[in-house]
This record gives structure tokens, sequence and C-alpha cells, in this order.
């Protein structure tokens, strides 16, 4: 596979995949076999991701809003791994209609009840978030919230260094960026008219000349976090509180490491500041 894709540009996602569907040549994958064809698919995705500096599921996405997916949830279960009860593998329940993932689940229950099928038991409970007080001031300094942390912290340095650090310099990029496109579309209009394999080969062009461009654009923010330390510091900090090996506070953080810096009236002002009635993620500011 890899004189395949050797050179080809891994933003091209669908490129991609195509090359590997063409070059195993067969309705079923039979030639290359499914398993090593979804595993390169997967890397090359990756690999994209990493490129432009941000979580698989955006790079995925792009810019639009994302929303969970529908689940399918199993009811009944045979094949090989059932011990052939069935012989169908996975029997699934999708809750066509559902408007929220809450509703899917709702649905799925109802199905289970009907079908008087044992169902694990979902029991909601509180979780938070403690925002202490050097990391609020970061926050509010660069116009952060806790969620702008869960994408991981180099989108975060990123803002921070296009809306703060170097505002100027960011636009300056954004209107090169916006400038370089524009001419590009004229020219892809009269290529156009000319030769459509023209303009086609002026879009690839363009893929390469805009990855390009957003790799400057990535080394230009690693400089100016590099002359300002004591920023990258501050949202290191920041990051590893409020999102600790991206993952919840509850996860890692001991309440004994509040104790000793606040003492033990914490405990009490975190009670009074919670709502116990709630099942939402809180967030607490100390």
């Amino acid at each position: 596979m890899a004189p395949a894709l050797a050179g080809r540009d891994a933003l091209d996602q669908a490129g991609i995949d195509a090359a590997l569907i063409a070059l195993d040549g067969t309705p079923n994958k039979a030639k290359l076999g499914g398993n090593a064809t979804v595993a390169v698919s997967l890397a090359v995705a990756h690999a994209a991701a990493s490129a432009r500096g941000c979580p698989l599921w955006r790079s995925l996405a792009g810019e639009g809003r994302v929303t969970l997916p529908l689940p399918e949830i199993q009811i009944f279960g045979g094949g090989a791994h059932a011990g052939r009860r069935i012989d169908i593998q996975d029997l699934m329940v999708m809750p066509v209609g559902a408007t929220s993932f809450a509703q899917a689940l709702e649905m799925t229950a109802e199905v289970y009840r009907v079908l008087q099928r044992p169902a694990t038991p979902i029991l909601p409970r509180s979780s938070l978030t403690m925002i202490e007080r050097h990391t609020s001031r970061v926050l509010e300094r660069y116009d952060l919230t806790l969620a702008d942390f869960f994408e991981g912290l180099d989108p975060v340095i990123k803002r921070v260094v296009e809306e703060h650090l170097a505002a100027d310099s960011a636009k300056l990029f954004a209107d090169a960026e916006q400038n370089m496109n524009h001419e590009l579309d004229r020219l892809r209009q009269e290529l156009q008219s000319i030769d459509p394999t023209l303009a086609s080969a002026l879009e690839t062009g363009r893929k390469k000349i805009n990855y390009q461009l957003d790799g400057l654009k990535q080394r230009f923010v690693r400089a100016q976090m590099s002359r300002d330390e004591a920023a990258h510091r501050q949202l290191q900090r920041a990051f590893d509180q409020l999102y600790p090996n991206k993952d919840l506070q509850e996860r890692h953080i001991n309440i004994t490491s509040l104790l000793a810096r606040h003492g033990t009236y914490v405990i009490e002002w975190i009670f009074n500041a919670i709502n116990l009635g709630s099942n939402e993620h809180q967030v607490v500011y100390l």
C-alpha cells in the first residue's frame, strides 16, 4: 500500500480512501483485507489531525457544529461470542426520531421493558470542576472557558496567540489566505472554460498551498509561545489543573491537595457552592 500512497496529500481523506479501494480492486476488500485498509485509512486521518493541530473528531468534522450520533444498542447477542444461541451475532435497536442522546436511551429502555430484557441501571450523579483563583485569572485574561480546554492545549494556545499575543500577525495570515484563495478562485474560473482538467489540477495545488500555509501558521504559533514563556506556563498550568491528562478533575485530583492549599474550610465552601439537586456538571470557583 505504501507505494500507492507515498506523496499523496494526507488532508485529502477521500482521495486516500479512493486510492485504497482502487488498489484493492475487489468488491469486498478480498485482496488487501478490511483490517489493513481501515488501519491505513485511520492512520492517515490521525496524521492529518496531527498536522492540523486538532483532535481527530474535529479534523474529520471540519469547522461546523458537531453533535453526537444516535447510538445503536444491543438487545440480544448471538453468534460465536454468545455460544451460538442464535446465528445472528447482534440484534440492535436504533432509536430513529430521537432528538437527543438522552431521548435515545429512554426509547431504548422502553424496548428493553417491553421485551422484558434485563437492563443495566444508569444512575446520574453530580460532578464538578474546581477553578482556583490563579487559573480563574488566566481564563479571564485570555477570554477562555473550561470547555475550550476539552479540545486540547494546542488549540487553546493557537487561539490565545491569534487573538491576544500576536493578533496583528495572525490577521496578516488570515488576509493572505483569503486573498490567495480569492485569486485562485478567479484563476479556476478561467481555467474551467479552457480545460476542466487544469481546473482540477489547480484544486490539487490549492490544497498543497493551504497545507503549507497552515504548517507555517503552526510554526508561527510555536515561535510566539517560545517568545512568551510566561503565557505558555500559565496556559499549561491551567490545562493541567482543569483537564488533567485530558480527563475530568475527579479522576486525578485528590481532595488532600486542596486541603493542603486552602485548609479544611474548603470542604464546607464547596458543599455550599454546588447544587446537590442537579445532575449537570458544575463549575465552582474557589
